[in-house]
């Protein structure tokens, strides 16, 4: 109730420390720190070379992870809760200070470089986002699609955006009536035409589809089908190469599941796509699309756990 609320607003400096919990290395102690790992690596620590501690930097993160999920999944899911409601409200407002900090650290330090602290404490914050994106109510979700879509602008590493794109398709997909506010707006032709968030618009529009239900996913791709495709005629390589890529899935997807209305309203465009696959310049660069993990590999809801968010997403971009 409203006292378990009370302290956690209090707590919530505590809980942000815990999710960005991890050592802290100057610039001119990585060296030190990299050549220490290098040690261990090399299975000779017996020989009394460096000493091994057994500490595990992430076990703070993955704790408050746990504790955070475990209130979601028992005060988000029964929305009929009174009782319950101001601990929920509490936590949808630690899923927007999450947001704003991710957002603060991209106006201070956009351009930062990969294993710096502000990568990797903008990295810790946006792990947590994620893992809440997935209880967020509608009014929350709303918030947030525009805090990570506006912090999508910024310069990000890869593994930061893609757990921002990862943020948003959970949001869209967890509430599709965000759709035509938050990401439709983003596929026009008089959009913010910056390279890094045309990729994650297309990364986030293909992703959404996949994971709607079948009944959805008429409606969406005769929306939204039609606007990728534009951008897959751009004048700039990458983003022509993501729109391709995502018009291929996205048509592939309609045919594996049986959508007659899609393959029937759009089979105008059908031509275009088979040309993209025979002739365009998708198969020459099928390993810069290969490269993009969370694009060619990923699924944003089979592969949501802690493990993924924590460990396996940073490990995939180094």
């Amino acid at each position: 109730g409203w006292m378990a609320a009370t302290c956690f607003n209090r707590l919530q400096s505590v809980a942000t420390a815990a999710c960005t919990f991890g050592p802290i290395y100057k610039k001119n102690m990585r060296v030190f720190y990299d050549t220490e790992k290098f040690v261990h690596s090399l299975n000779i620590v017996k020989n009394g070379v460096c000493g091994e501690s057994g500490r595990v930097d992430s076990a703070s993160r993955v704790i408050m992870a746990k504790f955070l999920l475990r209130v979601a999944s028992v005060y988000c899911q029964d929305s009929t809760a009174s009782q319950d409601s101001e601990l929920k409200a509490a936590l949808m407002e630690f899923s927007i200070h999450l947001a704003d900090e991710v957002a603060s650290i991209s106006l201070k330090c956009p351009h930062y470089h990969v294993n710096s602290m502000t990568h990797r404490t903008k990295l810790r914050l946006c792990q947590t986002l994620v893992l809440l994106s997935q209880w967020a109510d509608q009014w929350t979700a709303g918030r947030l699609c525009g805090r990570v879509m506006a912090a999508l602008q910024s310069d990000n590493q890869l593994s930061v955006r893609y757990l921002l794109e990862w943020a948003v398709c959970l949001l869209l997909l967890g509430h599709p009536s965000l759709l035509h506010a938050h990401l439709l707006p983003h596929l026009l032709p008089d959009a913010d035409k910056r390279l890094g968030r045309m990729c994650s618009s297309l990364t986030i529009a293909l992703h959404t589809g996949l994971g709607l239900p079948a009944p959805a996913k008429n409606a969406y791709y005769q929306r939204v089908l039609p606007l990728v495709l534009r951008w897959a005629t751009s004048h700039h390589f990458v983003v022509r190469l993501y729109a391709q890529a995502s018009a291929v899935r996205m048509w592939g997807d309609c045919v594996q599941s049986g959508l007659v209305e899609v393959l029937d309203s759009l089979c105008h465009l059908e031509g275009f796509i088979h040309f993209i696959q025979e002739n365009g310049e998708l198969e020459k660069s099928k390993r810069k699309i290969e490269d993009n993990v969370f694009f060619s590999r990923m699924n944003v809801c089979n592969d949501f756990s802690i493990e993924v968010c924590v460990c396996v997403c940073m490990c995939v971009c180094l």
